[in-house]
């Protein structure tokens, strides 16, 4: 599990509890502060990834904070008629978060290709990648489930969770405390038995508050979220076989604009 943790400079390491699903960014320590640290007068959307970084083929779109916990809620709602096995693998991270996200503390990057969406979330909240971790890794790479009532009943979502490899960060490495990212191949069964198939990518980290001096309080972690979902393949009956998923970018692309993510979140945003 590659889970990044506080250097000892910090006295401890960072606890689990700190980021659809997608999530965030938190005001720094300004006046003394190192260079390069993103300072206390930056609001979360001057933490965000410049529009004109975004990938190949995604063109930023209209999304609010406020839209984007509207349709949460809605994914929220849905999963209460759903079914999870094993169990204890049903997430809880969204579900505590997004309550919490409002336009004052955060800010939304929207973007859509022909092949699929993007969101990256910038807030002062913090996510519980602890629960992440828990939900989708070890027990929970591998999970099924059974949506048990409404006009998709019966339908079965089987999701194989992978971790992927970190983001070179050079020093912005140092401001990053917790970091997962997660490649998720989903394979739905409807209740006609035709299947289809989906690949997404999601990527959460927490960066630490930088310290204007050495008596000054340390200022509050930012929690940085980006998902990037694949366009679902038509539904295909059997006995043809399953179709293949393909992924709205190479893995290793992804990993690169997480990793453009943190550094923006731990420099501020170039002008």
């Amino acid at each position: 599990m590659r889970v990044l943790r506080a250097h000892g400079r910090r006295g401890r390491a960072a606890g689990p509890a700190v980021v659809l699903a997608l999530c965030a960014a938190v005001t720094m320590a300004c006046g003394g502060g190192p260079t390069g640290v993103a300072q206390s007068a930056l609001a979360p959307a001057d933490l965000l990834l410049d529009p004109s970084a975004l990938p190949v083929g995604f063109t930023a779109t209209e999304l609010s904070v406020a839209q984007l916990v509207e349709a949460n809620a809605s994914q929220l709602k849905a999963s209460d008629a759903t079914e999870v096995s094993p169990p204890q693998c049903r997430p809880t991270a969204d579900a505590r978060l997004d309550p919490t996200l409002n336009e004052a503390n955060s800010a939304v990057l929207g973007a859509q290709a022909s092949f699929g969406g993007l969101v990256e979330l910038v807030t002062t909240q913090s996510r519980d990648i602890g629960a992440d971790i828990a939900t989708m890794t070890g027990d929970c790479a591998r999970t099924e489930t059974t949506i048990s009532n409404g006009n998709l009943a019966g339908t079965r979502v089987v999701t194989q969770h992978t971790e992927m490899a970190q983001p070179d960060l050079g020093h912005a490495a140092d401001q990053v405390e917790q970091m997962l990212l997660i490649k998720s191949a989903t394979t739905t069964t409807l209740a006609d038995h035709s299947v289809r198939t989906r690949i997404d990518y999601v990527g959460y980290a927490v960066v630490a508050g930088s310290h204007a001096s050495a008596d000054s309080a340390r200022a509050t972690p930012v929690t940085v979220g980006l998902t990037v979902s694949g366009d679902p393949t038509e539904a295909v009956a059997p006995p043809a076989p399953a179709p293949m998923a393909r992924p709205a970018m190479p893995e290793q692309d992804f990993v690169s604009l997480f990793g453009s993510a943190l550094t923006t979140a731990v420099q501020g945003r170039k002008s």
